[in-house]
């Protein structure tokens, strides 16, 4: 009996070598299976007018729609006030067209004067800033304020010199003849 349980032994064994076998086969398959199906790829090369679609249907829903312009709807907006507060002060209705026309009748010298215009006025406005400064000057405005006066000092007609003003002393050790 002992070479019938040695027999049934190795037949087990081989049953179950063949099983395991079979198993490491189905894995591999199931595994091949799975990166199939996870490979977009596959789809692609499988089933290419349904890929299409998706696709065309994903970059639609995905792809932001195009918004109106901003000038348009501020214009109509801009236009329903204008209706709006003419209504109630009943003044006559004009359209944009007619709008247009007045502000295009401006021409060439109206577009001048709309580059020169701020630099004609800063210009103004340093001419003035400097006359208000030498009017205060010359006022004593500013020496009575206790500022020094903005120019050289005047000098009195036959005066050498400013007598409210001492000269200064020459230093020790300094020759006063000598300029520099």
């Amino acid at each position: 009996m002992s070479t019938a349980s040695t027999d049934d032994a190795a037949t087990i064994r081989r049953q179950m070598a063949h099983i395991r076998m079979e198993l490491h086969a189905d894995v591999q398959g199931m595994v091949a299976g799975a990166e199939e199906a996870t490979d977009w790829k596959h789809y692609i090369r499988r089933y290419p007018w349904a890929a299409l679609s998706v696709a065309f249907v994903g970059g639609f829903l995905i792809v932001p729609r195009r918004r109106r312009s901003v000038t348009k709807t501020a214009q109509k907006a801009a236009e329903a006030a204008v209706a709006k507060v003419r209504e109630s002060t009943e003044l006559p209705i004009t359209t944009t067209a007619e709008a247009e026309k007045k502000s295009n009748k401006r021409g060439l010298i109206g577009v001048a004067m709309g580059f020169l215009g701020p630099i004609i006025f800063r210009a103004a406005q340093g001419y003035a800033a400097q006359y208000v400064e030498n009017f205060i000057a010359q006022q004593g405005g500013l020496a009575a304020m206790g500022f020094p006066p903005m120019g050289p000092e005047p000098v009195p007609p036959g005066a050498a010199s400013n007598p409210s003003r001492p000269k200064p002393s020459p230093s020790p050790g300094s020759n006063p003849q000598r300029h520099f």
